[in-house]
């Protein structure tokens, strides 16, 4: 009997700091892959960085219409983001 109710107040504590070790993952996920925007964006421009962006030639310039970039930049920031989250390791005790 000790030893179920060990066990449920370890999962206990586990459940505890779930949320705040997803946001934790979330967080690490966002900043890898604006980190990334940012290192390609152009600096010679003064357009902000959005990660959402509706323009209506934001396609064009993905497949590589620009001579600033050569395109693929949203594929590679999926990318990045899934590598991010294969690198997310979360420790129980």
């Amino acid at each position: 009997m000790q030893n179920l109710l060990s066990l449920a107040n370890r999962l206990e504590k586990v459940a505890d700091n779930l949320p705040k070790k997803i946001n934790d993952g979330k967080k690490a996920i966002v900043l890898k892959i604006v980190s990334y925007l940012a290192d390609i964006t152009p600096v010679d421009t003064s357009n902000a960085l959005f990660i959402a962006n509706n323009a209506p030639y934001i396609s064009d310039l993905n497949a590589g219409s620009s001579k600033q970039h050569p395109g693929g930049f949203v594929e590679a920031a999926i990318l990045i983001g899934r590598l991010e989250i294969n690198n997310i390791k979360v420790v129980y005790k």
